[in-house]
């Protein structure tokens, strides 16, 4: 029986750490700063890590030997480990993030993958998709069978390693007899990696060899008495931008105008926080109206070594400080966040806010809203010759009376369509701030839409079976602003297999609340979907005839 503790590590003393993973840094008084917490065991040990590549998730990385990663468990709604502690029942660690979300992995499960478990001893990591390489070529797969390759899609080079078979990311088929992609896997389609290189099929009798010249690979009977080439693991490298959205923050920059007005600069000092952080950075001191700042915020200094997100930016506070000089107050015109420098939120607009210092308080906050973040080439508002569609009178007294929420980041199900995603539509859920996949429609269901002036198409599920029961209306999609289209869609999948393909189906203007042209507002939808890179080439337009 394995021995488990919990251990903190300094970064020079870990394992390499998957690229598509990040380090995360709790803060703990009783241990060195920048440590993080780590389980070990004779024979392994694991690191939970927060995902690069899903907001709201993190990995279970688990390290042979505590050296090669010899698999992971994901672990959804959980991110930023805070605490790892043993569970009551002594048979599993309970693991907390930092905002208080648990969840309990089971010892078993690490003795288990790491092979000290007495169950196997497999090199092939499980739980992840990972590489094969002969140490020059990779092994893939496509609809033309098995081979050897190296510059081909990447998903056709990845595998996944689940009950003993292996599953090609991009065919979804296993690997089995004959080296070819079965459908129905067999008892004996079970795969080995061995320490000395060798890929073991079925009951061991036979490894899988490569010639690095054709690109070929056969079964052949193996013979411990001959040296074969040697596999290897190898973890895939990050997407590219195009494949997944890039959410963490690397800079961040604090634009600040003042107005020109009369007596609209002062003598005082100005600093900020982020998130109403505990410290905060100088803004500006002294200045006069008219002023303009740019100041590369200090990631480290203002909210800690943590991976910080684009979403997770919430607030922004100014904090004032007497000089003595002339003020107090200032008139603030506009201040946007910059992140990476493409990415620009305005905090404030032509708003034109005064601000004066308050003892032990923030002199202003203001609230960051993630669908205000705007990036190059699609920052301009929306120009439909100044025309967009208010929410009409009585549906809007009905709202009232009815107390209908017009907050959608507090309503459940709310989605800002974001893209496409191997071969999904993604979208970044509100009230949850994470990215899902919207699942297709069937004929009893769709999904109800509204196109906002500043570009964003807010979309809710609606299963229509139950009639208008959870049923969010248009106006409170768009929080009883106007919009310039609102309608509903169906998302139809043009394949059951994998890679999957989903598109927009069904695009119309039925919307009660607002009753938009379709005939002339819906060409714009269209043209934004087509700039998330949405095909909608298939896309069914349908909309009512006005007089």
């Amino acid at each position: 029986m394995n021995h488990f503790d919990i251990v903190w590590l300094a970064q020079a003393d870990l394992p390499d750490i998957p690229p598509q993973a990040l380090l995360s840094h709790p803060e703990q008084k009783n241990h060195v700063k920048g440590a993080v917490p780590a389980i070990k065991w004779s024979g392994g040990m694991a690191l939970v890590l927060d995902s690069r590549l899903h907001h709201d998730q993190a990995w279970v990385v688990v390290y042979r030997a505590g050296k090669t990663v010899a698999g992971l468990q994901v672990l959804h709604d959980f991110r930023h480990v805070h605490d790892i502690k043993e569970a009551a029942n002594g048979h599993s660690m309970l693991l907390t993030d930092a905002t208080g979300r648990q969840h309990t992995l089971e010892l078993s499960w690490l003795s288990m993958v790491s092979g000290s478990g007495g169950a196997w001893d497999n090199l092939l990591p499980s739980g992840t998709s990972f590489m094969l390489t002969n140490g020059h070529d990779f092994l893939m797969a496509d609809r033309d069978g098995v081979g050897m390759a190296v510059h081909v899609e990447p998903a056709a080079m990845q595998w996944q390693l689940r009950n003993g078979c292996l599953y090609n990311d991009s065919t979804g088929q296993a690997l089995g007899l004959g080296i070819c992609q079965k459908k129905v896997v067999g008892a004996d389609d079970h795969w080995q990696l061995l320490p000395s290189g060798e890929l073991v099929y079925g009951d061991g009798g036979h490894i899988l060899c490569s010639d690095p010249v054709s690109s070929q690979v056969w079964l052949q009977a193996r013979d411990r008495s001959v040296a074969h080439n040697a596999w290897h693991v190898q973890m895939p490298g990050l997407p590219t931008p195009s494949e997944v959205p890039e959410k963490q923050v690397n800079t961040l920059s604090l634009h600040l105008r003042v107005c020109d007005d009369f007596r609209a600069g002062s003598g005082d000092s100005i600093s900020f926080s982020i998130n109403e952080g505990k410290v905060t950075q100088v803004l500006a001191s002294n200045f006069e109206r008219g002023s303009y700042f740019e100041v590369d915020v200090d990631l480290k200094g203002t909210v800690g070594s943590t991976p910080l997100f684009i979403d997770e930016l919430k607030s922004v506070e100014l904090y004032q400080k007497s000089n003595g000089g002339y003020g107090p107050a200032w008139k603030m015109q506009s201040l946007d966040l910059v992140v990476n420098r493409a990415w620009t939120n305005r905090v404030v607009g032509s708003d034109n806010v005064w601000v004066e210092e308050k003892k032990d308080a923030a002199s202003w906050r203001g609230c960051v809203n993630w669908l205000d973040w705007r990036v190059p080439g699609l920052q301009s508002p929306l120009d439909f010759a100044g025309y967009t569609y208010p929410v009409r009178f009585l549906p809007w007294l009905a709202d009232f009376f009815k107390w209908r929420s017009y907050q959608p980041d507090k309503l459940d199900g709310v989605c800002q369509l974001i893209g496409e995603d191997k071969g999904q539509i993604l979208a970044y859920e509100l009230k949850t701030n994470r990215l899902i996949h919207l699942p297709p429609n069937g004929p009893g269901d769709s999904y109800t839409w509204v196109y906002t002036p500043q570009k964003s198409i807010l979309i809710k599920a609606w299963d229509q079976a139950l009639g208008r029961i959870n049923y969010i209306r248009h106006s409170q999609l768009a929080g009883g602003k106007p919009v310039v289209c609102a309608g509903e869609l169906k998302i139809g999948r043009m394949t059951l297999s994998n890679p999957v393909t989903d598109i927009i189906g069904l695009l119309n203007d039925a919307s009660g609340h607002y009753k938009p042209d379709g005939g002339q507002c819906l060409v714009h939808v269209r043209e934004r979907l087509e700039e998330l890179g949405l095909d909608t080439s298939e896309t069914r337009i349908a909309y009512r005839e006005h007089g």
